[in-house]
């Protein structure tokens, strides 16, 4: 039988309480694919971060993900864009002059309707979105800053002088000169500058 890739919900049917040893081997083969993404294509990737090579679907983000995230009852999300968890533990609007609200910031890996309950927020990792290829070809390697002037977005330049770095623009693959719209998101070491 094949393996196959199933839904957290799947999994966990198929991985009840086992009083009678139901679970089989290919219920466990069937949980090793799930687990492991195809972002694992090499030996000893399941210990290393995504990098450009291995993101190829646009509108996709790889690393480190927080699932079943409450979105803020006044907002929805948008792919891409950057919020903030806020103090009622929803995510919510970011920008950089929102310092104090922005210890932990993360990105829509969808879009998602005010009040959701199952968001996917990207903590740390990859995005790719085809549409930034333009606006970020030229500045592979310089940071990405958290903007001020305008919620949730960000700029590759720090035009207000008093931005927060988050990440930093990729190449289109290891050793490319292209851009095609890939960034790494780390906001845990972004500084502010005045």
């Amino acid at each position: 039988m094949a393996d196959t890739q199933r839904t957290r919900s799947a999994l966990l049917a198929l991985m009840a309480d086992n009083v009678t040893g139901a679970i089989s081997p290919q219920d466990l083969r069937d949980f090793m694919v799930t687990a492991m993404q195809e972002e694992f294509v090499n030996a000893n990737d399941f210990w290393n971060e995504p990098i450009p090579n291995n993101i190829t679907t646009d509108l996709t983000t790889r690393g480190w993900h927080l699932y079943s995230q409450v979105v803020a009852s006044n907002m929805s999300l948008s792919f891409g864009k950057v919020y903030c968890l806020n103090t009622s533990g929803a995510w919510s609007t970011a920008n950089a002059s929102q310092i104090s609200h922005n210890a932990w910031l993360g990105i829509a890996a969808d879009s998602y309707a005010s009040a959701a309950t199952t968001a996917k927020i990207l903590k740390r990792g990859m995005v790719y979105d085809s549409s930034l290829a333009t606006r970020l070809t030229g500045n592979i390697g310089m940071p990405i800053y958290l903007f001020s002037a305008t919620t949730c977005s960000f700029s590759i330049t720090n035009a207000d002088g008093w931005s927060r770095v988050i990440g930093h623009v990729m190449p289109a693959g290891v050793g490319s000169l292209q851009c095609k719209g890939k960034f790494f998101f780390n906001p845990d070491w972004g500084i502010t500058g005045a």
